[in-house]
């Protein structure tokens, strides 16, 4: 992991301003690699699940799931309460910051599609994340060399990735989206 940004601008201010902004970001090499690891009738929570575009996309491959959702931005946990263009429901929704353990959480598969890039410490959140974790834990982040962003403060190599995971498991990691993302994954050590 290599550290791009010195001013870390990724303020729950800041977040609930973007989330009233539209967002264009589209996962779905992500969320189709993701769904490989995604088994009918788990519980899934989505760390950072900003516009639910990550459960958006994996309600049309895979039925019957039990949607989780968190993110620090109590703007964005409003604006999804308040959303009646949704292709699946919230079993529960809650705001949460990850750089703190979530006490008393646990789903089968935890998935963060990039969020670890806008953390001062990854390494914890992470961690954090495998804690609430049951079978699998799913993390994508942007590749390094891929499009530059003021909101980053890391970029992440192949190795890195694998590296982040490995204390979980044996990790899966493979370049998506043409390359500009890294998509990671770990069955946990039972």
């Amino acid at each position: 992991m290599k550290r791009t940004g010195n001013r870390n601008i990724n303020t729950v201010g800041y977040w609930d301003q973007r989330y009233l902004m539209p967002r264009t970001w589209t996962p779905g090499a992500i969320v189709t690699t993701a769904a490989r690891f995604i088994r009918p009738g788990e519980s899934v929570l989505d760390v950072g699940v900003g516009g639910a575009v990550v459960f958006q996309h994996l309600a049309s491959i895979i039925s019957d799931l039990r949607y989780m959702g968190c993110d620090f931005s109590p703007m964005a946990i409003v604006q999804l309460q308040n959303s009646t263009d949704l292709a699946f429901t919230f079993d529960e929704l809650f705001v949460h910051d990850i750089r703190q353990p979530m006490l008393g959480v646990m789903a089968d598969v935890v998935i963060s599609t990039e969020t670890l890039e806008h953390l001062e410490n990854p390494v914890k959140a992470l961690a954090n994340m495998a804690a609430s974790t049951r079978r699998c834990l799913i993390v994508s982040v942007p590749a390094r060399d891929s499009i530059p962003d003021r909101e980053h403060l890391w970029e992440f190599e192949y190795k890195d990735v694998y590296n982040l995971l490995k204390p979980y498991g044996k990790p899966f990691v493979k370049h998506v989206r043409g390359g500009l993302n890294l998509l990671g994954a770990v069955k946990l050590c039972q």
